[in-house]
């Protein structure tokens, strides 16, 4: 007897266990500064090829080895700030004071981001956008925009709204977006951003996993037995 009810509340201690959500990787956020460490000096174009990769930019700036690539032509954006005009895109002064020099822009339709760590459970960014129509994204399993779709998002045409005071920007200020997904990502690819899309603080991971479908039938599992416990208990006492 003592044996069965030891596997009976072993069973259910595990359901419970297992079932706490799994922890997820943590989050990196990609916020583009540093890449041009004398704003506005991007003749030519500032390309960001392997900044985040352990490598560098076109301009030969290094920043922190994430393993994320760009596709050839994602290229860093310097934003307007009350001190320095630089471009028609500003923050506006949201967000985190440390993050208004730089975003990113693709400049043709090689607009996907990698991730060869691959990241889970959310992505979220803010962006700006202009155009003729409402760009999109989707989260892939695989890079390049390959693999199983695992979520997708639309980017609509936001109304500009900076004065003078961040040199009347057209792309400000930016909003944010969010998406959840099940799975683990390799990378971002964006449809219809090519000159009309400015993106920034970019973040990926950092939330807590949904339990597997194994770890609801263990649960489950637990609760059988401990219900069998309950009903051979009353038996003993009738």
């Amino acid at each position: 007897m003592r044996r069965i009810l030891l596997m009976t509340g072993l069973a259910v201690a595990s359901g419970f266990l297992i079932l706490a959500p799994v922890a997820a990787q943590a989050a990196i956020t990609l916020d583009f500064e540093g890449v041009d460490t004398n704003p506005p000096s991007q003749q030519p174009i500032v390309y960001l090829g392997d900044f985040y990769n352990g490598g560098s930019s076109t301009l030969g700036t290094v920043g922190v080895d994430h393993g994320v690539t760009f596709g050839n032509k994602g290229a860093l954006v310097c934003l307007n700030t009350t001190s320095n005009f630089c471009s028609n895109v500003s923050r506006g002064g949201q967000g985190d004071p440390a993050s208004q020099a730089g975003g990113l822009a693709f400049y043709d339709d090689d607009s996907f981001i990698n991730f060869a760590d691959g990241f889970d459970t959310q992505l979220s960014f803010v962006y700006a956008a202009l155009g003729f129509g409402t760009g999109s994204g989707g989260i892939y399993d695989g890079e390049k925009g390959t693999g199983n779709l695992l979520a997708s998002f639309t980017l609509p045409v936001l109304a500009p709204g900076c004065g003078p005071a961040y040199g009347s920007a057209s792309f400000c200020p930016f909003e944010e977006l969010q998406v959840s997904f099940a799975g683990t990502a390799k990378s971002i690819w964006f449809t219809g951003v090519t000159g009309y899309v400015v993106f920034d603080d970019i973040t990926v991971g950092g939330g807590s996993a949904a339990p597997e479908p194994a770890t609801w039938a263990l649960m489950i599992a637990g609760f059988g037995l401990a219900g069998l416990r309950m009903r051979r208990r009353a038996a003993v006492r009738s």
